[in-house]
Parts: structure tokens; sequence; C-alpha cells
């Protein structure tokens, strides 16, 4: 006989027997409470079986029925704890194997604090993991829930367990291939998995101590199982918004479609309670799933308090966050998909960019021997991930809106979509308008660089004719409604005034150096006064340079006759000082210059032009031998 068959009979007949130690503790009349050890041992004994063959599956299928229509439906009948653990973990592994997933572990832990009860995946060690508070006190799967009294109660509390059960199962379908590769199988991903991937990104960035999302504005009170550093806010933007990440919708879409499998293999009659309980909830999972560009979250760190879509609010999170997180390069290892709208070392691609890998990976299905119908559908498929990825990105989506909106026009004979231009061009302004408010500060500066470059083709448009004419208008319009707009996002306004206060700081400390650079020009040299158009101050009232070669030529070979330091130390300066000032003045890199700079004395030593006195000059030198030494200077400073 099968092995592995009387492995699980030897099991079962010990809790049904009552082998196992127990107490005689009662929980809501329903289980007889067993040790922590005896639920070790039950467990361990079922992890030894293996439920690759039918007959042993048949097997747990036939115990799991005579538990819950012998016991389950009959609320007078007590169940023990070790019956509740074995019809849980069989129904679990049965779960499983309905889901393909035969090798998944199953982890139960018993928490002495009260940590309420729960299930997860984990994708480190593939399993589903089981927890419930006070060791082995409270396994109460089937127990009746506060508020719920006789009737099928204990029915409805097991077909609850059986969807948890498939719903956690489903996260690791979700998952079960993340590595698979973007130059190879992109066009096998589809939209909604590609989404549940960024969601899956940002809720793990969002856990890092680099995250601008760690933490709240304001503490939350609530009492609850959540740990305490959860309380203080860690991943609380996934908290806030659990039911509505698109992951996690997907998931009790296939609790329920699953759970219905198993329980049509277990017993009829529960498949019966069980649709009646959730196909209610199951219609609107799956309308939200097949709607996903509808899904909004809430989170405090919106620049405008706003709702935002749940798709870009994932691609906000990791432009804030993945550049900088330590684990990039293992996110962007784990998510290849990411490869799509970001770079190996994070960084987030252009427009331009990402339609250009569309272009070379469409080209490269051209090229091969394929059949042409197996081109067309991967090529379609290509374009349908590449536009998810776009319009789930609001910076790359209004960059998209701005390009478009440049090139709309009654010239050539484009049409669009049956709409005139004007009403194109409404509308896709529409769109825009819609991804501006959700910007953050981490895609600010793009946002604003890409609004400049876009200016001259949304202002490019044929002025002949009426038509044209109105045109123009319109969009002219259309690109100072988006400025206004954009200067009413907070973290935009931010920018923009973070970057006026260093442009005055800059400026003011242009203007300390260019007086202290004047002060060490006026004292090494004590004829030495710049002319007026050496730098000034314009009517946008900031300091511009003016380049004057002439002068520069004069300093830089008059400083190439500057004495040692020694001999500067009694004005307090050194000849880095001297250079320094000088470049300062005419933003000329002296010492950068050397073999410039012997060119430059060698044509002035040519031309016989002298330079300006020098302070460490005897007074009167050669003074009968050079008698226009003056004049030719003046000449070349005031030329």
């Amino acid at each position: 006989m099968n092995e592995n068959l009387e492995k699980l009979k030897k099991v079962l007949s010990d809790i049904d027997r009552g082998a196992l130690p127990t107490t005689t503790k009662n929980i809501n009349g329903v289980f007889k409470v067993g040790t922590k050890a005896g639920y070790e041992k039950v467990v361990k004994g079922l992890d030894e079986v293996f439920f690759q063959d039918e007959e042993t599956q048949k097997y747990a299928i036939d115990y799991c029925k005579k538990i819950l229509e012998g016991k389950i439906l009959d609320n007078n009948q007590s169940i023990s704890s070790y019956e509740a653990l074995a019809v849980h973990y069989l129904t679990t592994r049965l779960s499983a194997i309905e889901h393909g997933l035969s090798d998944i572990r199953i982890k139960y832990a018993y928490n002495e604090k009260d940590a309420g009860t729960g299930a997860f995946y984990s994708g480190i060690d593939k399993s589903i993991n089981f927890f419930f508070h006070n060791t082995c006190e409270n396994v109460d799967f089937f127990a009746r829930r506060p508020g719920n009294d006789g009737g099928n109660s204990r029915v409805k509390e097991f077909l609850y367990q059986i969807k948890v059960i498939n719903h956690e199962l489903t996260h690791a379908d979700q998952f079960s291939n993340p590595e698979r590769t973007i130059s190879e199988s992109i066009e096998d991903i589809s939209p909604e998995y590609y989404i549940m991937m960024k969601e899956t990104v940002a809720r793990l960035l969002t856990n890092t101590k680099e995250s601008k999302y760690l933490t709240r504005k304001k503490k939350v009170e609530e009492k609850e199982w959540w740990s305490e550093s959860r309380r203080e806010g860690i991943d609380r933007l996934y908290h806030d918004n659990h039911d509505q990440f698109l992951f996690e919708i997907d998931a009790n879409v296939g609790g329920y479609e699953y759970g219905k499998k198993v329980m049509e293999k277990i017993s009829p009659k529960l498949k019966s309670i069980f649709e009646g309980s959730f196909s209610s909830y199951y219609v609107k999972d799956k309308t939200e799933v097949r709607d996903f560009k509808d899904i909004t979250w809430e989170h405090d760190t919106n620049p405008n308090d706003d709702k935002v879509s749940a798709q870009h609010k994932a691609s906000l999170v990791i432009d804030t966050d993945l550049a900088s997180a330590k684990q990039r390069a293992l996110i962007m290892q784990q998510y290849p998909a990411l490869a799509i709208t970001y770079n190996p070392n994070g960084t987030k691609k252009t427009l331009k960019q990402v339609e250009e890998d569309q272009a070379r990976r469409i080209e490269s299905i051209n090229k091969s021997d394929e059949p042409q119908q197996v081109k067309i559908s991967k090529i379609r498929k290509i374009n349908t991930i590449y536009q998810t990825a776009i319009e789930s990105d609001p910076v790359l989506s209004l960059e998209k809106c701005l390009e478009h909106m440049g090139k709309i026009s009654y010239e050539g004979g484009e049409h669009y979509h049956h709409n005139s231009p004007e009403k194109e061009l409404r509308e896709t302004l529409k769109k825009a308008k819609l991804l501006i408010p959700c910007i953050e500060k981490a895609d600010s500066k793009i946002v604003l660089g890409f609004l400049k470059k876009y200016k001259k083709e949304m202002l490019s448009s044929s002025k002949r004719g009426q038509k044209n004419i109105s045109l123009y208008e319109s969009k002219k319009l259309a690109y100072y409604d988006l400025c206004g707009l954009m200067r009413k996002n907070r973290d935009i306004k931010q920018v923009e005034q973070e970057e006026r206060q260093e442009m005055i700081r800059l400026d003011q400390e242009k203007r300390h150096a260019l007086a202290k650079a004047k002060d060490i020009l006026s004292k090494v040299f004590p004829d030495f006064e710049p002319t007026p158009h050496t730098y000034e101050f314009r009517n946008d009232g900031n300091l511009h340079q003016v380049n004057n070669e002439q002068e520069k030529r004069l300093l830089q070979i008059s400083a190439s006759k500057i004495p040692s330091s020694s001999m500067l130390s009694k004005f307090g300066f050194s000849r880095d000082d001297v250079y320094s000032a000088i470049n300062t003045v005419y933003d000329f890199r002296y010492k950068d210059s050397e073999a410039i700079d012997e060119q430059v004395r060698e044509q002035l030593d040519n031309e016989e032009i002298s330079i300006i006195p020098n302070a460490f000059e005897p007074k009167g030198k050669n003074k009968d031998e050079e008698p226009n030494k003056t004049n030719t200077q003046n000449k070349i400073i005031e030329a």
C-alpha cells in the first residue's frame, strides 16, 4: 500500500483515538483543547505526508468530509482542537494542489501576546503562515465569532477559513515566477500582473528606513492586532489602503474561485453555502480587478490631500524611494518588469527611452521567422503592456499628453479618434490636468523640465488661416492653464521656492566673492580698475559677467609676473588668492591654462604690448625707455 497513505492514516487515527495529550477545557462548547506539544505532533506528522498521489488525496478528502458533514453541520457536536487543526491542514494542502503549488510550505505560529489570528504568504520561503494568539489555547479555526449564535455559524467560520487559505495561495500564484526575464517574456505579462508587481514593490519600499512614506504626520491610536512599530507609522500606506491594493482584490477573487473548487470536491453541501455566503463579494471584487484603473488610495503624503489613482501612487512611491533604497539592485532583479520604465540603477527612463525600447522589441519580432499570426499576437501584447506602463506612470503619461498636444494640427490629415483637433486638445488637456495634482517632489523637477521643453512644440502651430489661428490660441491657453495648475501643487511650489532661495544664496555669494576679488586686485595692481562692462547688474536684478578678453590677457600676463608668496605676505595674500581673484572677476581658470598662458605671453611680447603696472616693480624703472607705456595700456583697456 502507498507509504504516504499509511503515514496519513496513522496520524489521523491517533487524532480519532484521542491518543494525543488533551485537557478538559472547552472553548465556546466547541473544542476540547490540547497542548502545544500535541499540536506540534499533529503538524509534524502531517508534514511528513506527500500528497502528490491521488490515493492519499482521496483519503484526505474523505476524512475532511467525515468531520465537516458529521460534526460541523451538527451544531451540537463537539470537535476536538486536533480534529480542527487536521482538517485545516488537509484543506490547505488540498487547496495548494488545486493551485498547482504542491511544494508550498504550511506553517503554524503561536503568539503569547494578544496579536489576533490571521494568515500571510511569505515569498522568502514560499510558505503559507497561519498564526493565532495564546499559544494553543485558542486554536479556534471553526469557533463561533463574537455576535454569532446558533445556526450555521461554525460552518460559515470554516468556509471563511477556506476563503482565507485560498486567498493566501493566490498570493503565491501571483508571484510564483517573478524571475521571468523582461527580455524574453514581456509579452506574457498581463496588465493586471504588471500593476500588482509595481504595487508590491511600492509596499516593500515603504518599509525601508530611507522611505519618505515610513511614518505618518499623525499617530494612530486604535488598539488592534498590529505591532507598536506599525502604530508608529511603518507600512501605513499599505495598511491604510489594504483592501484597495490590486493584488489583495485579485487574491479575494482567487480565494472565492479556488475555495469553491475545493469545496466541490470535499462537500457539495458546503459548496452551496460557500457560494451563498461570498458570491456578492466575489462579483464586486471581480469588477474591481477589471476596472483597476479606477482604484484610488489615500495617504498623508499626497501633495494636495486628495485621493490619488492607486496605479499612479505606486509609481510615485517607486520614483521617490527606489533611487535611494539600499536594496534597489535586488528589487530590480526580483521584479524585472520594472525595466520597462526604470534603468538598472533604479533611475527613471524618459518617455523617449521607453518608446525606443518598445520600437526595438517590435522590430525584433518583425525580423523573426515566426508565423505572421504569432508576430501579430506578440506585437499586440507588447503594445498593451507598454501602454499600461506609460498610463500607470503619471510622469510619463503627462509627458505623453504634452507631446500629443504639441502635435495636434489641422495639417497632415491626422485623425484623432474621430475628434476635431480642438476637441482632441480639450480631452488631452483634461487628462493632463488630472495628472498634475498628484505629482510629488521626487518628480517635480522632471515635470517642470519637460513642461519647458514642450512649450515650443505646444506653441509652434501654424497661424495661417482662421482655423490654425484659433487652434494656436487654444494651445497657448492650454499650456498656461497647465502652468497655473502646476503652481498650485504644493510639492512643485516648494521645489520652485527652494530653487529661488538657492539662486538668491548663490547670487549673494557671488557678490561677496566679487567684492573680495576686486579688493585683492586693487591692492596687488594699484592702477587696476575693471571697465564698467566687465561685470554688471542687469534689469533682472542678477549679476552677470562679461568677459573682456583684452583685460583678461593683460591680467594673466601681469599675474605671471607676481613675485613669490613671501613678497605678497605684507598684503596678507598668497599667489593662489591672486589667481582666484582673477578667475572670479573674469571666470578664467589661470592655473589650468599654462600652455595658453605661454602662447598669449609670446603673442603679447611679439606685439610689444605692455602690461598693467605691477605693484612690485620699482617705480620709474626704464621710464625713459618706455615713454608710451601708460598710454598704450589705457588704450587697450578702453578698447
